[in-house]
């Protein structure tokens, strides 16, 4: 009898435990969805559970504003200045007859939706670090939790400092959050949980003007290596080699837009980018979705995935 008594409470404890565990994880999961309803963040889409995409890859004037925001804290010429600038020169050294791109393609506003190419993985990291600590900014300040003031790099915001108390007397209200959307880039596993809501490999072709692809390269519409011989180097790559425009996709029930062909995207882990840019073969691509890059270059950039996230955890 004894011994059944104490079956009873092992099982009954068993299944305490157990309810505990499950509570814990689905407020965990109904707070973030709070967040997630109550603040709805720009530019991404649902993907499944928590994880939120970019609808388009990163653009040149959304990395102007990372150029220029940096210039402004810590001044023109500091060291984290230099280090937010793409690297330019990828464009003559991918080939010479794309000099213009060197001179145009990241300040002229012609090509501000354009994906921002030249970049490091690293660098990629460092604005998505950036991109966290300023939509968080953005949403106390509009909650009226913190004051909007002038920042240089003595006091400029960031999350940890925020979480940590050190926000000295910006701090408006008491109340605290807990959660922030972070912002980061993509893994192996969790570009293959987004492919399936791409329009690439067949709805961007309809953006192109050329009515016929060739399959040697994804978005260029003409023999490559005919260009090479049969035009003059000023005309040769100027309609026909530029990633496309980043606007609003074509097919809703496809929400992401060129996640292969278009602009080549780094992936979290070291030296590896995703999807292949306009100058990968179609072929290459559809073989293998990765790539390892070693160096920035003039087809790979890079899109953000985002999640909300509880400080600490």
């Amino acid at each position: 009898m004894i011994s059944d008594k104490m079956d009873v409470s092992k099982i009954m404890l068993f299944v305490v435990l157990l309810g505990a565990f499950y509570s814990s994880t689905g407020q965990k999961g109904r707070d973030e969805n709070v967040y997630k309803e109550k603040f709805p963040l720009p530019g991404v889409v649902p993907v499944d559970g928590q994880l939120l995409c970019d609808k388009i890859e990163v653009s040149n004037v959304s990395w102007r504003e990372y150029v220029y925001w940096t210039k402004r804290i810590f001044g023109e010429g500091s060291k984290q200045d230099q280090t937010t600038m793409p690297d330019q020169t990828v464009w003559t050294a991918a080939d010479t007859c794309l000099i213009d791109y060197e001179l145009f393609y990241f300040t002229h506003p012609m090509y501000n939706g354009y994906p921002v190419m030249g970049i490091t993985q690293h660098q990629a990291k460092e604005y998505s670090k950036w991109r966290t600590d300023r939509v968080l900014e953005r949403m106390l300040i509009k909650m009226k939790m913190i004051r909007e003031v002038e920042q240089d790099s003595s006091n400029y915001f960031t999350v940890e400092k925020y979480f940590t108390g050190k926000m000295g007397d910006r701090v408006i209200s008491e109340k605290k959050i807990w959660y922030y959307a972070e912002y980061r880039l993509p893994t192996m596993a969790e570009r293959e949980r987004i492919l399936h809501m791409s329009d690439s490999l067949y709805a961007s072709a309809r953006h192109r003007k050329a009515d016929k692809p060739t399959e040697s390269y994804m978005n260029i519409y003409c023999d490559f290596e005919a260009c090479v011989k049969g035009f003059g180097k000023a005309e040769r790559y100027y309609s026909i080699i530029q990633p496309g425009y980043l606007g609003t996709p074509p097919d809703k029930r496809l929400p992401i837009l060129n996640l292969r062909g278009n602009a080549g995207e780094w992936l979290e882990e070291e030296g590896v980018a995703a999807g292949g840019g306009w100058k990968d073969k179609r072929e290459r691509i559809l073989e293998s979705d990765t790539f390892n890059i070693g160096e920035p270059n003039a087809w790979t950039g890079f899109r953000n995935i985002c999640e909300w996230k509880k400080w600490g955890e």
